[in-house]
């Protein structure tokens, strides 16, 4: 062993010994499952402490929020035998969250894993800047790491995140790095501490910012409910009653404010509910939905994918044929068909009421169908 090869084992050694322990993440993780933060998603440690509580569901924007049909109210905040462990935000579509996956796949015990499908991903214009905000750098390198993915795979998904990362030349020139690590492992030696020791410094820093946060939640005070105990019928019973004197103002079924925003936005753009008319049929999302399912493949995970619909009244008035839709439903159900993946499919729900919450986010009732199925996917 050289001498430089020695100093990078004292100075990694001395840097993990500053990071600390992750007990005060584990032994918290009872106030952040359902905590659903770039923070938490990005964290080893409270990752495989949450995810042996319930089933990954990764999703976007639809994700947030809390009434009484989401995942959060119905399994009491986590004090439940059973639990949707809810991962992305704004913006985490197939790309991000088949990275995402990729990182935590290894502490998913019963190997099943929920991916939700907005249609809104597929209109071609996701852009590098809405990519790189949630980019997470943690679980990018945890992915190059998995030794359960090929070269071949990571290769073609390293090229598509480079792609993505176009207006971020810092983040591209790190990735860069890693990949020549982890893939084409030809870093030299003094390249190798500094990105050893950089990589330490960053863990420690997003545990540190991650234990922070978990002081300011609160332990949730539910009483424990036994998920075979929850009565679906009537949840659906409620919130169809709570979503109609929530969504008074319009023909469309659109929440009241939501729909306020719509107008307000209309107007301020001199056009009266209109839209640019979204391109789905030449989207890139198609390829990247590929390589998420060609990771859980390799990896050995069931995946499930909803099929979320648009709200056929709103895309009629605003001129999105309906043939163009079922274009995109087809589409997800053929691809699922390829790959022999489980799909629950609500495209035909185009027109309930209350399904969505506005344009594209689920509603009330949308939410107590995905609450039912995950659980009965769980399940099985």
């Amino acid at each position: 062993m050289s001498k430089l090869e020695k100093l990078d084992e004292k100075l990694l050694a001395l840097i993990s010994n500053i990071c600390g322990n992750d007990e005060y993440i584990t032994g918290n993780a009872a106030k952040y499952i359902y905590y659903n933060s770039w923070l938490r998603n990005q964290n080893q440690a409270a990752m495989k402490a949450i995810l042996k509580k319930g089933i990954a569901f990764l999703g976007s924007s639809e994700l947030a929020g809390s009434h009484l049909s989401h995942p959060s109210t119905v399994f009491h905040h986590g004090n439940s035998d059973f639990n949707i462990i809810l991962i992305g935000g704004e913006w985490s579509q197939s790309l991000l969250q088949t990275i995402n996956i990729a990182a935590l796949e290894k502490f998913i015990d019963n190997r099943k894993i929920i991916l939700n499908l907005s249609p809104q991903w597929f209109e071609a214009y996701y852009r590098s800047e809405a990519f790189s905000a949630r980019f997470l750098e943690r679980n990018y390198i945890e992915f190059l790491k998995n030794p359960r993915i090929s070269d071949s795979l990571k290769r073609k998904i390293a090229a598509r995140v480079y792609e993505m990362l176009e207006t971020h030349p810092t983040e591209r020139n790190k990735i860069q790095l890693y990949n020549r690590k982890y893939i084409d492992k030809n870093l030299s030696s003094m390249e190798n501490l500094s990105l050893a020791i950089y990589d330490k410094f960053e863990l420690m820093k997003n545990n540190y910012r991650f234990a922070s946060d978990i002081q300011k939640l609160p332990i949730p005070e539910d009483n424990f409910i036994k998920a075979s105990e929850i009565n679906f019928a009537d949840l659906m019973t409620q919130s169809e009653k709570f979503a109609a004197l929530t969504s008074s103002s319009n023909d469309f079924f659109i929440n009241n404010n939501s729909y306020a925003r719509l107008r307000s936005e209309s107007q301020k753009n001199s056009r009266i509910f209109s839209s640019m008319h979204p391109e789905i049929t030449g989207s890139q999302e198609f390829n990247d939905l590929r390589l998420l399912i060609e990771v859980c493949k390799e990896t050995g995970l069931n995946l499930m994918i909803i099929n979320i619909p648009a709200n056929g009244r709103w895309y009629d008035y605003v001129g999105f044929p309906k043939n163009e839709r079922e274009f995109y439903y087809q589409t997800i159900r053929d691809i699922c068909k390829d790959y022999g993946i489980n799909i629950t499919d609500f495209a035909d729900k185009e027109y309930e009421k209350f399904f969505l919450r506005d344009t594209m986010h689920l509603g009330f009732k949308g939410w107590v169908y995905i609450d039912e199925a995950a659980y009965k996917f769980y399940q099985d």
